[in-house]
């Protein structure tokens, strides 16, 4: 029979139910070679378990998620300028929130739970209260521990090359460099002439800087070499830049290390009012594991407990700004310090080396520089790269002849960078300490204080509010007249309040000096009666 087709209808198109395919069996389809992620079943009451299946998805994925300080952090980079409308890219650690941790979570797992509808498993998010668990719980995370990024090569201990992208157990740095960076090829033994033309190129970089002594161009030299070669180093002293005159070029060399071992300008932290102020502005940076900070402009004494634990101690407590708490984390950052007629003070005076820059101008800014060190290292940023790590390492596979005495607390700085330089004929940078502690406002006081003491006292002993009631009631009459007002003039800056000296803040100055050596004498204790403590001024042996 023949049909019109004008009236002719078709029948309703059939929709057919296809399950929705399971994302990783659809990565599969996708990527054979990729092996699936795997499948974690959301249900309710196994919150703990959900938390510890995350943990364990994301460590069998290979996501690149660390532990520092008892937040948990993922690596990131971003395009930032660097020099003449160049651009690099900038690396730093970013702490993992919980969104960041539900979006990582999705990456790399597939998450189900049973829909009683259609009887069967269907896929979900993952869920947030698993991923707020698991944030929770530093201290008992199972990931790798970060101790900071890096944008270029560095030195392991053992004397080989990290120069693979990504985490380094054995350094515990990751590498993170410019996908622009390329890095020429360096002897695998490099000679003593390999570091003396790598010693060349880097001193190239110097030429135009105002340095006093030969000893200031070595601690810069070391501010260059030691970034890029942290991976083999424990602690580094701070390196200081100091000038009489603003413009001289003090900031400028931690730029010029900068480009090196990042392709950027140094990040920068001022200094506070307070430590703590200085602490918090630190610590973001610190946090961050950026491999170098600059403490910009330094305008008091630089001294303080916590400049103290960040250059000597592996592990520092820090306050991050914001919050209350107190945060424990590994460093190694290098830190630089410069300031016009910057002063060393304390504890600090022995771990750090200083440059002194002088360009005898009244207006050093005005100088014309024959190039931009900062632009030339740009140029062929691997080729710096390349010297510093071959200095050093050719140092070691010399066999480190003449190593120098280790410095106390700074033993691997002092074994490779210290002893490579002098090695390569560079005055040794340590030199520069001396000079540091004779100029340490505290020493000097306590110097003073220890003199103008046993000008009045000589042996003998005396508690501390004897010593104030005296010197808060000295007669003209008084034969010792004008030894007292001196003891009284040199003790108020340290311990008075509201131009009256204090017995108390004095007893706590004396504990706290006790013992500590100065211009030949030192106070010591000599007994204590109904628990009073009695001091005297006695010679300092050794």
């Amino acid at each position: 029979m023949q049909v019109d087709r004008k009236d002719w209808v078709p029948e309703p198109e059939q929709k057919i139910s296809v399950p929705e395919m399971p994302p990783s069996v659809q990565a599969m389809i996708d990527n054979p070679a990729k092996p699936p992620a795997p499948v974690i079943m959301v249900r309710a009451g196994i919150l703990p378990k959900l938390a510890s299946d995350c943990e364990q998805a994301l460590i069998a994925s290979g996501a690149d998620i660390f532990q520092r300080g008892g937040v948990l952090v993922r690596p990131m980079a971003w395009e930032v300028s660097a020099s003449d409308e160049r651009t690099t890219m900038a690396a730093g650690l970013k702490i993992i929130t919980p969104t960041i941790l539900v979006d990582l979570l999705a990456q790399n797992a597939d998450f189900v739970k049973y829909d009683a509808r259609s009887k069967r498993d269907v896929p979900t998010d993952p869920p947030e209260k698993a991923a707020g668990i698991l944030l929770s719980r530093a201290g008992l995370w199972r990931f790798h521990t970060v101790l900071g990024i890096l944008a270029a090569p560095t030195l392991r201990r053992d004397g080989s090359i990290m120069a693979a992208p990504g985490y380094d157990p054995q350094t515990r740095f990751y590498l993170e460099p410019d996908p622009a960076l390329t890095i020429p090829t360096m002897p695998e033994y490099p000679s003593r002439e390999d570091a003396e033309a790598a010693l060349a190129l880097l001193s190239g970089l110097l030429e135009n800087f105002p340095f006093c002594t030969g000893t200031d161009r070595s601690v810069a030299l070391s501010a260059i070499i030691s970034p890029i070669v942290r991976g083999a180093l424990g602690m580094v002293p701070l390196h200081a830049f100091t000038a009489p005159a603003p413009g001289t070029g003090k900031s400028y060399i931690a730029d010029v290390a900068s480009a090196i071992l990042s392709g950027r300008i140094c990040p920068v932290a001022t200094a506070g009012k307070t430590e703590e102020e200085t602490e918090k502005r630190l610590g973001a940076l610190l946090i961050a594991g950026y491999p170098l900070v600059s403490i910009d402009n330094v305008s008091g004494p630089l001294g303080g407990d916590l400049l103290c634990q960040l250059i000597e101690r592996p592990v520092i407590r820090i306050r991050p700004l914001g919050k209350s708490e107190i945060m424990e984390l590994e460093s190694r950052a290098t830190v630089f310090a410069n300031g016009n007629n910057l002063v060393i003070e304390g504890d600090m005076t022995r771990r750090t080396i200083l440059s002194k820059l002088d360009a005898g101008m009244e207006r050093p800014e005005e100088r014309t520089f024959t190039f931009d060190p900062v632009a030339k290292v740009l140029e062929d940023r691997g080729r710096y790269i390349t010297a510093a790590l071959t200095i050093v390492r050719a140092y070691i596979l010399a066999g480190s002849p003449g190593k120098l005495s280790p410095l106390q607390s700074f033993t691997e700085w002092s074994d490779n960078v210290r002893s490579a330089l002098v090695w390569l004929g560079q005055p040794d940078p340590a030199d520069s300490i001396n000079e540091i502690r004779a100029n340490d406002p505290i020493l000097s006081s306590l110097r003073d204080i220890l003199t103008a003491w046993r000008a009045v006292y000589a042996d003998e002993k005396h508690k501390a509010a004897d010593v104030v009631k005296r010197l808060e009631s000295i007669l003209g009459i008084d034969p010792l007249y004008a030894e007292l007002t001196v003891l009284r003039e040199v003790l108020l800056p340290v311990v008075g309040v509201r131009g009256v000296l204090d017995a108390r803040k004095m007893g706590e100055w004396l504990r706290k000096n006790r013992g500590r050596p100065s211009g030949g004498f030192k106070f010591a204790t000599d007994g204590v009666r109904a628990g009073t403590t009695y001091w005297k001024v006695e010679a300092a042996t050794g």
